[in-house]
């Protein structure tokens, strides 16, 4: 029987909390009252609270001294305020995977999840919206045909027709098994409350099931004074990118102005400076003495690397470009991650109601602008096919869904993850290298996103960028001399030209001997 979406939060952790021992504890609220008195009153005002709760006292009175600083202080915006406590939880029951595409994109937080490029997807790990079954009949029947047609192509395209399962997950649907370990500081949970309040019908039904779990355990473990004060504070929150929502941003609104598939420069701005390049130019000329000398590599490469990192912390300003592209909603989950990346995105709604414009229209030309194709499947008559028609009858599912009265946020978990969203990102110096380019350059990286961070490189490398930091749009690997994942490919011989199998194995083994030294040597202490 398939199971209806109803997800479970189990907090792991939570805090600052301090247990004094005999039943005594410190709560996050009182944490945070401390070290907020100890900002005009010194450090002291910390270790005297801490004295004052180990000895007793009037507790109630105290509690009333607390509440009615936090609510002032933290009702008055403060964020440093909500951005101390926080939450680690798993994301469990019978959770979907659109809580990935809720929670993750926010700057303040921490996610662990199963990746689809992993993890098989099977029939049994259908879960349908709460909404549509409460329509039961003819609702569910349409939610369910169509997600076991798409996971039945999935599988399909795997087996026949040689797809790997990283571009065949993305004829596949997010309304299935998901969850994962986060973490959350209170100020992120506020952002996630306010937009749910803001855009009821928008965001999914069970992420509103999850942070009334959450705002649950805050007020029920000391965290609630700090969280509503600053709830209620007449500030705003650190902007996120939200798939869900109803209103126009700023990559749709790009991305709508020159619509294709292939990035493209929105604008750029490289800031001359001769110290920076002289600095570059010198790293790269003791990066080519280490990379010769296949012995000085595994020594020199850590402070080769933090060399690099310093550079491009005295100048990080020193280089922007904005970029937009039309990605698909699986590669987006991936963009989202990178949190130092500035970025926006398009609403998932309007770019389902864009591919039912395409659809309606009979273009199979056009489709390419709304769903994403993977070589694999373009190159196959049977898989363009097979792919062609599981995206139109998802999306004809999907409207169906809402024009029987479904909600959006509902119906949206029908709609297959390689539908294409409008994004817009803004890199800095970090961002073009350490941060982003060099991760999604690598051999490794999902292949569509590797393929967007290529292009991105060469709109770069032919633009008026200064040769400097042309020179460091590179793998990872050109960075420290050596291959960090299982297996190498060429990308390391561009820089290390005898790079081969037993130095590959060499490098890791001393590595991972070098850390279990390190761990060994804090045993006993």
């Amino acid at each position: 029987m398939v199971e209806v979406i109803k997800p479970l939060v189990k907090v792991v952790g939570y805090g600052p909390y301090l247990d004094l021992g005999e039943g005594k504890v410190m709560t996050p609220d009182e944490i945070v009252w401390a070290a907020a008195s100890a900002t005009y009153k010194g450090p002291r005002a910390v270790e005297e609270f801490y004295k004052l709760k180990q000895e007793g006292g009037n507790e109630e009175e105290l509690q009333r001294k607390i509440t009615s600083s936090l609510i002032k202080s933290a009702g008055a915006g403060h964020a440093s305020l909500a951005t101390t406590p926080g939450i680690w939880f798993f994301l469990g029951g019978a959770c979907s995977k659109l809580e990935g595409s809720i929670f993750t994109s926010a700057k303040f937080t921490s996610a662990i999840m199963p990746s689809s490029r992993r993890v098989p997807i099977a029939i049994e790990n259908i879960l349908i919206p709460k909404g549509i079954a409460e329509m039961g009949g003819k609702a569910v029947e349409i939610y369910l045909s169509a997600s076991e047609a798409n996971i039945r192509a999935y599988e399909e395209l795997q087996k026949k027709g040689g797809v790997s399962r990283e571009d065949a997950a993305k004829i596949v649907q997010y309304g299935h098994w998901g969850g994962g370990l986060m973490f959350m500081p209170l100020e992120t949970l506020i952002y996630f409350a306010k937009e749910i309040e803001n855009d009821k019908d928008c965001i999914p039904q069970e992420a509103k099931e999850s942070i009334s779990q959450l705002e649950s355990f805050i007020h029920s473990h000391g965290m609630g004074v700090t969280y509503e004060g600053r709830k209620a504070a007449p500030r705003t929150g650190c902007p996120n990118p939200n798939i869900f929502q109803d209103r126009i941003s700023f990559a749709q609104e790009l991305t709508g102005r020159e619509f294709n598939s292939e990035p493209f420069i929105v604008s750029e701005s490289y800031i001359p400076s001769a110290e920076r390049d002289s600095r570059i130019a010198k790293y790269l000329e003791k990066r080519a003495q280490v990379f010769s000398d296949k012995s000085a590599i595994q020594e020199q490469s850590p402070s080769l690397l933090r060399e690099l990192e310093l550079i491009i912390a005295d100048y990080n300003d020193s280089a922007r470009v904005t970029m937009a592209a039309n990605i698909s909603w699986r590669v987006w989950r991936e963009l989202k991650r990178h949190r130092t990346l500035p970025q926006t995105v398009e609403s998932v709604y309007h770019t389902v109601e864009r591919a039912t414009n395409v659809l309606a229209g009979g273009d199979e030309f056009l489709l390419d602008d709304v769903v994403v194709f993977p070589p694999s499947v373009l190159k196959n008559p049977d898989n363009y096919k097979l792919w062609t028609n599981r995206f139109s009858d998802s999306i004809a599912a999907y409207q169906i869904l809402v024009d029987m009265g479904a909600k959006r946020s509902d119906a949206i978990a029908v709609v297959p993850r390689g539908i294409k969203v409008g994004v817009e990102k803004t890199y800095d110096f970090y961002n073009l290298t350490t941060g982003f380019g060099s991760l999604r350059l690598c051999s490794e990286a999902e292949p569509e996103m590797k393929e967007m961070a290529e292009a991105e490189r060469k709109l770069i490398l032919n633009s008026d960028a200064p040769g400097s930091i042309k020179s460091l749009l590179v793998p990872k690997c050109n960075y420290v001399g050596y291959c960090s994942e299982t297996k190498h490919c060429g990308n390391i011989r561009k820089v290390v030209k005898d790079y081969d199998n037993e130095m590959h194995a060499d490098i890791k083994a001393r590595r991972e001997d070098g850390i279990r030294a390190r761990l060994n040597s804090y045993k006993g202490n």
